[in-house]
């Protein structure tokens, strides 16, 4: 059953550059600009870091802008747009490959209903990414796997601190960080990939609906298709780790919670409830990519097999998985394989290496790594941030994030 439309598609960054001949991006946008509002351009290196962000400061009651495009930095993977305003993001465009290619001019719109995100993210000197959720009054700050509850100070608009030496200082799209009492930071509101398109599904099976940026298709056992027709869907993300979707004959909730689904032994990043006309809420379900969680920067193996590993540097056993590719090194040789889920089940395959000589131990050891990825049937993150790769209830391999360099 289709819903109302949310927003229009958005055209690949690599057929608008075909279209002209200047390096420069145009930006639009339908709602005039407000005083205060900035538009960004944010690039990103394949693990999600951001390497080189843009920004002006709009005139108010501003449409679009243009942005001349500079040489980037190496590494340069992706590149997002967006606008923000009083250090959220109220307009984006979806993450773009580069292709390569930046020598001509692009067109890209920004849609409010891309600019939906569990917590607002900014990036902070040159560390990791932070996550900012609402937690009443107070700030709930996540970085590196790590978190901070800071409260607001009296007398002091739009600061937060607490006891253990995190501070966080709002001043429009910019901030002040102090984590864990390190010397202070400047920060950025950024931009963020968007929740929509999103899948999610009842655990038990009895109800699921797909999000698209232009339209919804629901299915619920019992009900007739017409009884789900409805004028237009308002969606609400008010950062604190959830975000809600309303339309005439459904509500959709979904929090920033893991979720298991039956019996798949795999971690979902959303929870979801759904509401139909006046019933009942119908039973929970999970929401979301679960490779999303494994994205990102790079794991190192801790333990193969139930054995600890204490290897060299030059003979790790790494993961590293961006727009469903893994990739890494097996101890001697490089790997790469495709990543997907194929019915609740995680499937690495295709995979390939390349071909150096290595000492007959390492051979053997880098022999059962690519053997366990590709028995690898799911995977569970620990609250300490420990990745543990399963074939069924049996466990693979365990490896934590590699520290930035």
């Amino acid at each position: 059953m289709r819903l109302a439309p949310l927003a229009a598609t958005a055209l690949s960054l690599s057929a608008l550059l075909a279209q002209a001949q200047a390096a420069s991006i145009s930006l639009g946008w339908d709602s005039p600009a407000s005083a205060g509002t900035e538009a960004v351009l944010t690039f990103r290196t394949s693990t999600g870091t951001t390497n080189l962000s843009l920004r002006h400061a709009l005139p108010e009651g501003a449409v679009g802008h243009e942005f001349v495009l500079p040489h980037l930095p190496r590494g340069t993977q992706t590149l997002q747009a967006g606008l923000a305003q009083d250090g959220r993001v109220i307009a984006q465009g979806p993450v773009q490959p580069l292709d390569g290619d930046t020598t001509r001019t692009a067109e890209q719109r920004l849609h409010p209903d891309l600019a939906l995100g569990f917590a607002d993210i900014w990036q902070c000197g040159e560390g990791a990414p932070l996550r900012v959720s609402h937690d009443g009054a107070s700030l709930r700050l996540k970085r590196n796997g790590l978190e901070a509850l800071v409260d607001p100070l009296q007398d002091q608009d739009e600061a937060f601190a607490n006891a253990a030496g995190y501070r966080f200082i709002l001043d429009g799209n910019r901030a002040q960080l102090n984590w864990q009492g390190s010397p202070e930071e400047e920060c950025e509101a950024a931009l963020f990939p968007p929740i929509l398109p999103m899948v999610a599904r009842a655990r038990s099976g009895d109800w699921q609906i797909e999000l698209q940026r232009d339209q919804a298709l629901i299915t619920v056992p019992g009900l007739e298709e017409t009884s789900l027709s409805t004028s237009g869907l308002t969606i609400s993300a008010p950062r604190d780790g959830s975000v809600s979707l309303q339309g005439n004959a459904l509500a959709l909730h979904m929090t920033e919670d893991p979720c298991r689904l039956g019996s798949a032994d795999l971690i979902y990043p959303v929870t979801a409830h759904l509401r139909i006309d006046t019933t009942a809420t119908l039973p929970e379900g999970c929401a979301g990519d679960p490779l999303s969680l494994l994205a990102g920067e790079p794991w190192r193996v801790t333990s193969l097999l139930g054995i600890p590993l204490a290897l060299a540097q030059g003979a790790e056993m790494t993961l590293e998985l961006n727009d469903n590719r893994l990739s890494g090194r097996a101890t001697c040789n490089r790997y790469v394989a495709q990543a997907r889920i194929d019915e609740d089940r995680l499937d690495f395959h295709d995979l390939g290496t390349t071909r150096l000589p290595c000492p007959l131990d390492l051979g053997a050891l880098e022999q059962r790594f690519l053997d366990a990825l590709e028995a690898a049937t799911g995977f569970g993150i620990s609250t300490g941030g420990m990745l543990t790769l399963r074939a069924g209830p049996m466990p693979l391999l365990t490896a934590r994030r590699k520290p930035a360099p």
